[in-house]
């Protein structure tokens, strides 16, 4: 068996599968040693997934030995190839395939080499090394399709080291035109406001002239950026909620709900605290 092939049971599939295919794309071969055309299609799609080098991760299941398997993923006839990204199916094929029609296949599946680069500055931002990102995305940059996804990644990471003035930058040379979500432009932006509000005073300073003028916007606002800057985000979140309620939209041109839809990107969707402050952001509005 190759390097890039592997077998799955029902105790491993999760792991071998849909852990994996968050990171690389997985084809699934269901397959039994009885099946003639089994036999057949298993070569050419381990040379196939050989030929990419890495790009693709060919995972092999008996069906005989993993009935359970099968009927859990709707296999009523073999050889069967499912293919997984992020989790989860995203494309299927029943029967042999030559080499041609297998690796037109696997294209559907697998990031161009821009593509793959956006995913890698998103692993890179998520694993806190905001400085290998704007290298990590040259590929990406140099497509007129992806270059301003890129430059919202290396804004964000300008931002994770703040670098200010270079995430302002990189958030200006975004395109009006451009299929980005203008949203999260403007959440990038917020977020850099923000983050600049603080001038360096101390959350403590700040909090006592709160208390002192609770009516005092912009000194609210300083502190929630102070605190970002601490790394407190639920506390700053508590400070933006509360900004957004007294001073209203109005406030910086929406400043307080983009920011804390900065905040939101930053932690990634599926974080708890980001799911919790958005509830609370849509009772309010």
């Amino acid at each position: 068996m190759s390097q890039h092939v592997s077998e799955a049971t029902g105790a491993t599939f999760a792991q071998e599968v849909l852990e994996r295919s968050k990171t690389t794309p997985v084809l699934v071969d269901f397959w039994a040693e009885w099946c003639g055309p089994c036999r057949v299609l298993g070569p050419v799609l381990e040379q196939a997934v050989e030929a990419r080098g890495g790009a693709v991760w060919l995972v092999k299941v008996d069906t005989d030995t993993n009935q359970e398997l099968a009927v859990q993923h709707g296999i009523r006839g073999i050889p069967a190839v499912k293919a997984f990204v992020g989790g989860r199916m995203v494309g299927e094929f029943i029967g042999v395939r030559d080499q041609r029609a297998v690796e037109a296949f696997i294209d559907q599946i697998c990031p161009s080499e821009e593509e793959a680069a956006l995913r890698r500055a998103e692993e890179l931002l998520a694993g806190g090394k905001p400085e290998e990102v704007p290298p990590a995305l040259r590929p990406a940059l140099e497509s007129k399709q992806h270059e301003d996804e890129a430059r919202l990644l290396i804004a964000r990471a300008h931002l994770a080291r703040g670098a200010f003035d270079e995430a302002d930058e990189a958030l200006a040379r975004v395109d009006d035109r451009s299929t980005v979500d203008e949203e999260q432009v403007q959440a990038l932006q917020a977020r850099s406001e923000l983050l600049r509000a603080a001038d360096g005073a101390r959350p403590e300073t700040l909090r006592q002239k709160v208390e002192g003028d609770p009516a005092d916007h912009d000194v609210r606002w300083a502190l929630a950026g102070a605190l970002m800057r601490e790394g407190q985000k639920q506390q700053a979140l508590d400070e933006l909620l509360e900004l957004l309620q007294r001073a209203g939209r109005a406030f910086r041109e929406d400043g307080a709900r983009r920011a804390m839809l900065g905040i939101f990107d930053e932690l990634g969707p599926d974080h708890e605290l980001a799911r919790e402050y958005r509830r609370k952001l849509q009772i309010y509005l």
